[in-house]
């Protein structure tokens, strides 16, 4: 699988899902389901880590990326813990855009680095993308 979803220590306080090249719609859609529900209730954060080099399955111009992008940026808003994207490719920057039209209340911030977003999430500071 191309989308890995785990604890990122065994304190179990952060879950990240990780896209990395060849991941599917359908790897992606189960993955932030689970966050979702993992993340209900408790004191957890979410960090959404697109890998280096991670495209869209189909291309960014296939007409069913346009239609999976909503669905899938849907999910992330479903997701009841604070959560941030991370990433520097044009997927990451894709999505921080869309971070960046969210309204000032949302629980979804973005950063470059996965160290950056776990210190986000620590000090419970979430940045929309500039």
């Amino acid at each position: 699988m191309a989308v890995d979803l785990f604890w990122d220590s065994p304190e179990q306080t952060t879950l990240v899902c990780q896209i990395a090249p060849g991941w599917t719609w359908d790897e992606l859609e189960l993955a932030l389901h689970t966050a979702a529900q993992l993340s209900e209730g408790g004191d957890v954060g979410v960090i959404i880590h697109i890998v280096a080099r991670t495209g869209f399955p189909d291309g960014v111009l296939a007409a069913d990326s346009l239609r999976w992008g909503r669905h899938v940026l849907k999910l992330v808003e479903t997701i009841p813990a604070p959560c941030v994207i991370v990433g520097d490719n044009l997927m990451a920057q894709l999505a921080a855009e869309w971070t960046r039209l969210r309204q000032p209340r949302s629980l979804i911030g973005c950063a470059l680095t996965l160290a950056e977003a776990q210190a986000m999430l620590a000090a419970q500071t979430l940045q929309p993308a500039p």
